[in-house]
């Protein structure tokens, strides 16, 4: 799965992502197999799923 800029996405990545009209930044938690969402764990506050196309990695996990 890519994010918005094209970059794939990796269990673990540092992202940014849009919520609530702020650009925070968030870790992957899951991938979904099934349909295009990205589960993200926001700053340690709460996970949401996200579309990859309203993600964007910022460093991959390695």
């Amino acid at each position: 799965m890519h994010d918005v800029n094209g970059h794939e996405i990796i269990l673990n990545d540092q992202v940014a992502v849009k919520h609530k009209g702020k650009l925070v930044a968030g870790r992957v938690l899951r991938i979904s197999q099934t349909h295009p969402k990205v589960k993200i764990c926001v700053n340690q506050e709460f996970s949401k799923w996200f579309h990859p196309l309203d993600v964007q990695v910022l460093l991959h996990w390695h």
